[in-house]
């Protein structure tokens, strides 16, 4: 699921959800990204919560919310504990995880 926030009709921002688990109880927010000329104003926060009121209107038997974060992305995990997420656990993406289309 790819939403897109805008800002005065204009693109600020977009959140990446997956749905996981067996019965795709889980809600993952596997990316949310904010244009430079709008970071620092609350607009994250404001993708973040537009996501969770989006599953909680179109998925009923979510369980839980999850994000993910690059180990390194120190902001990013920052502003996600600043929100409220606790850290799960560790997924380690390989190459073999992903198909690629060679056409």
């Amino acid at each position: 699921i790819f939403l897109i926030g805008k800002v005065y009709a204009r693109d600020a921002g977009f959140v990446i959800i997956d749905l996981e688990g067996d019965n795709k109880q889980y809600a993952v927010i596997a990316a949310l990204g904010v244009i430079p000329r709008f970071q620092r104003r609350g607009f994250g926060t404001i993708l973040g919560v537009a996501a969770w009121n989006y599953i909680k209107e179109h998925f009923s038997n979510i369980e839980e919310l999850r994000c993910e974060v690059y180990k390194d992305n120190n902001v990013s995990y920052s502003f996600i504990s600043q929100i409220g997420f606790k850290e799960f656990g560790t997924k380690v993406y390989r190459r073999e995880d992903f198909e690629f289309d060679n056409d």
